[in-house]
Formats: structure tokens, C-alpha cells, sequence
């Protein structure tokens, strides 16, 4: 008796069959009775290679992304750090006045000038009397002896007018903006003044915005 004959196929073979059989009819066919040629596309689409690629150029780009967010946070942080704030330019005023009053204008108006105690970063002390002529300048000791009561900012504001006017009024505060040279960056930029009057004499330091 011849083995094999009449004996039914596995289940596992059936099912390759069937499969094989339902990838052939549903495969697109071109006019001539020919299977149709998969795209290059549709390759590369069903390529685990392919999407493990895309993956890790997304990656790569949200690293990327992240670093540059980083760097603009870190740099706008330092740029921060550069410059002083509302607070310590007050401070500063108070610790002049201070100064002014336990050693006298002479040595004050050399130190606020020439000195390194009232200098930090974008902050110095500027030390006019009430009608304006410059005792002592932080940032530009050529300006000492000057008399700038009519100089006006690049908008044509009278600025030290303004902060003179201020000083002799309200006795301290702080001024309305106007443009002045920040030191630290040698550009022209707007500024506001915090200033306490003593006796015929103003000290004020300003932050630039």
C-alpha cells in the first residue's frame, strides 16, 4: 500500500496555502496578465530599517531643539547677570550718600570717578550739583567740572535738566527715561536714574534697559 496517498493536508499547510493564495489575488496586475512591481517607496516603507532611521532622525532633531532652547535661556540669562537691577542701583545711591556724608565731597567725588568701591558692571555713581555741573562721573571722568545742564539725549530730552528738576522737587526718586552710553556696551541705550538730593548736590545711579 502506497503511503501518503488520500491523506489529508496539515493545518499549517492549509494555512500557507491559503495565504499564499490570497497574497496572489489581491497583488495588483497590469494590463498583460503580469504582477505589477512594488515602488521604491513602498519598500523602503515597509523596511524596519527604514523607520528605525526616521526615529533616530527625530531624535536627533528634539536634541537638537532642546539644545538651542538651552543656549537662548542660558544666554539671555548671562545677558541678565550683566546688568544691574532697580534694587542694587538704589542700594548703590544710599551706599554713596554715606560715603559722601562720613568723607566729605572732595575724596567722594575722586572715588565715585576713580575708584572701584561704586563701579559694578553696567552701575556707576554720577554726582552733579543742583544746577548741573558734574562733581563726579563714574563712567566718563572727562565730563567732571562740565557744566550739562542743557544736554539733551539723542530724542533732544534735557536729561540732566530733568533729573536737576527731580533732585530739588521731590528730594529722591527715580526719573523718566531717556538715552545715554552704557559703558558695558559702549551703545546708546535708554536708561532711568534713581537720585537722592544732598544738600546743593544730587548722587544718582541708573540702569539701562
Amino acid at each position: 500500500m502506497t503511503q501518503g496517498i488520500g491523506k489529508k493536508p496539515s493545518l499549517a499547510t492549509q494555512n500557507q496555502g491559503f495565504t499564499h493564495e490570497l497574497r496572489q489575488r489581491t497583488k495588483p496586475k497590469l494590463a498583460g496578465g503580469g504582477q505589477r512591481q512594488m515602488p521604491w517607496y513602498g519598500e523602503r516603507l515597509q523596511s524596519k530599517f527604514f523607520w528605525r532611521s526616521i526615529m533616530k532622525l527625530f531624535s536627533l532633531l528634539k536634541g537638537l531643539l532642546c539644545a538651542a532652547s538651552m543656549s537662548f535661556m542660558m544666554s539671555g540669562t548671562t545677558y541678565a547677570a550683566d546688568q544691574g537691577s532697580a534694587a542694587e542701583a538704589e542700594a548703590m545711591v544710599k551706599k554713596a550718600v554715606a560715603y559722601l556724608k562720613a568723607n566729605g565731597p572732595e575724596k567722594s567725588a575722586e572715588e565715585f570717578t576713580n575708584g572701584k568701591m561704586f563701579k559694578d558692571r553696567d552701575l556707576y555713581v554720577s554726582y552733579y550739583e543742583l544746577s548741573g555741573k558734574v562733581l563726579g562721573h563714574g563712567a566718563n571722568p572727562k565730563l567732571v567740572g562740565k557744566d550739562l545742564i542743557g544736554l539733551k539725549d539723542p530724542d533732544g530730552k534735557l536729561f540732566i535738566q530733568m533729573i536737576c528738576d527731580l533732585a530739588k522737587t521731590k528730594g529722591k526718586g527715580w526719573t523718566d527715561s531717556y538715552k545715554f552710553r552704557n559703558p558695558t556696551t559702549d551703545k546708546v541705550s535708554e536708561k532711568i536714574i534713581y537720585v537722592e538730593r544732598v544738600g546743593e548736590t544730587w548722587i544718582g545711579v541708573g540702569i539701562y534697559k
